[in-house]
């Protein structure tokens, strides 16, 4: 094998050769498969939505507080507590808000927003976007509503808790068949 190459599999080869001084310039590593150079392919420059599951316990607060800034549109996270549950969940200062438990409400009214945000009990789920990011989207005239369902997925919704109660005589009322061959332990 010739110096500065480092043979990574059968068919990639890393260069560590400098190739300004061989006319290419490229910002990113280089590999050649076979005989094409290439570089990798950039990460996807649109924004990126972050879901916040905040759980707190009875008689605790969220942690942060929602403003509706003049200046800008939606509604922005601001005075996060720290060691909150907004904080532990990763939502951060800054951060705007695109939908409260998969309701898109960057566009709904101020108090019917915190009315969501009030009536979800214990557990809260908040999509948003770092208020940089909110901000480059506007400006690219991303519409925030087809962001949100492209990080969902189109027919995606989240995981629904079912509470399900023992009858003492008729049990749960559901019948478990195990798969043979499959061993899991089931509760009767």
């Amino acid at each position: 094998m010739e110096e500065g190459l480092t043979n990574i599999s059968s068919s990639i080869i890393v260069i560590k050769i400098s190739l300004t001084s061989l006319g290419i310039h490229t910002q990113c590593p280089c590999y050649v498969n076979g005989s094409v150079l290439s570089c990798p392919p950039e990460p996807d420059p649109s924004p990126v939505p972050r879901l916040c599951q905040i759980k707190c316990k009875e008689g605790q607060s969220f942690g942060f507080h929602l403003r509706m800034e003049r200046s800008c549109r939606g509604y922005v996270v601001r005075q996060v507590d720290p060691w909150s549950p907004a904080a532990l969940s990763g939502l951060r200062d800054g951060d705007r808000v695109l939908e409260v438990n998969e309701d898109f409400v960057d566009n709904m009214e101020f108090p019917r927003v915190v009315q969501r945000i009030q009536a979800c009990g214990l557990q809260l789920f908040l999509l948003v976007l770092k208020g940089e990011e909110y901000k480059e989207a506007l400006a690219q005239g991303l519409d925030l509503q087809a962001l949100t369902r492209a990080y969902r997925g189109e027919m995606c919704s989240r995981p629904r808790l079912c509470h399900i109660t023992r009858d003492p005589v008729l049990g749960l009322g559901i019948s478990i068949i195990p798969i043979e061959g499959s061993y899991e332990l089931f509760i009767p």
